[in-house]
Formats: C-alpha cells, sequence, structure tokens
C-alpha cells in the first residue's frame, strides 16, 4: 500500500513538473516554459540552458518557424534527448501533425546495391553503343532499342535518388 502511495506521489510530482501539452499552447511556448536561462536573440531566436547535459552556460540554439521549433545543442545532444528532458516528444515541436497528404510525399525505400547493379549493367550497354559508334559502327534497331531503355533506367534511377 506504501508504495502504491509513493508511485502516486511520483506520478503526481511528474505532471506538476511536466504539465502534459494542451492544444491552447504553441511549440514555442511548452518547451521554452521548461528551459532554464532562456536569452531572446530577436528574430524568433533563443538560447538556453541543454537540459539534456549538465550545463553551465546556455549551449541550446532554438529557433521558431512558421510550423515548427528547431533545436540544436553545441554539445551534440539529440533534438528527442532535449525534448524527453523537458517531458515533451518531438511531435510537440511542430504546430500541428503531419496530415496524409505529406506523409504521401515520403520516398519509398529502395534498395541501393540492387540499384547500383542496375545502373552498372545498363551503363555498360551506353559504353558499348559509344565504343561501337566511336568506332564508325552503325547501331542496329535492337542496339537503339536497348540504348533507349538503359537510358530511360538511368534516368529514373536519378529521379529516385534525387
Amino acid at each position: 500500500m506504501e508504495a502504491n502511495k509513493k508511485a502516486a506521489e511520483f506520478s503526481q510530482a511528474a505532471s506538476n513538473a511536466f504539465p502534459i501539452p494542451n492544444n491552447t499552447s504553441s511549440p514555442a511556448t511548452l518547451l521554452l516554459g521548461r528551459l532554464e536561462k532562456v536569452i531572446d536573440r530577436g528574430g524568433g531566436q533563443y538560447s538556453a540552458l541543454c537540459p539534456a547535459h549538465e550545463d553551465k552556460s546556455p549551449s541550446l540554439s532554438i529557433k521558431e518557424t512558421d510550423d515548427r521549433i528547431l533545436l540544436y545543442c553545441f554539445a551534440g545532444c539529440s533534438a528527442g534527448d532535449v525534448t524527453a528532458a523537458v517531458g515533451l516528444s518531438l511531435a510537440d515541436l511542430y504546430e500541428r501533425p503531419l496530415d496524409d497528404r505529406r506523409l504521401l510525399l515520403k520516398r519509398p525505400r529502395f534498395d541501393a546495391r540492387a540499384l547500383l547493379l542496375m545502373l552498372k549493367h545498363e551503363a555498360t550497354k551506353v559504353a558499348i553503343a559509344a565504343h561501337d559508334i566511336a568506332e564508325g559502327r552503325t547501331l542496329t534497331e535492337d542496339d537503339r532499342k536497348a540504348l533507349e531503355t538503359a537510358s530511360r533506367r538511368i534516368s529514373r534511377a536519378m529521379e529516385a535518388v534525387t
């Protein structure tokens, strides 16, 4: 019974120290209110003590943008470490969650090794055709089709990685 009471007290103390974010607070208000020695640098830029490590002088840089907060710790702490240290998550740095349309824009993953092997194969076709042309040989219709296919595949591969 005593353990349950202590757990409840700890839970209450934690929720007082790190209140649950509500939808009425901006990401900047949520974060800056939990940091120490916040210095307003103007233009939506701040510096503060980094809560993720023992900091004696402000090493955390904070920048407000239109829809999110950007964090950079000069000591090397990740944004996830910083937000976790003040009871927030990375999602709390955003004005609103990503909608389905932005999730659909995410590029599909590709197998880099398979892509490189395909590029090697297609580049070999192009090199052979270039050599034949340089030697004065005329490409056959099949050679031209293979060259067009190689060109198309190389272009698609370039689009996939850029």
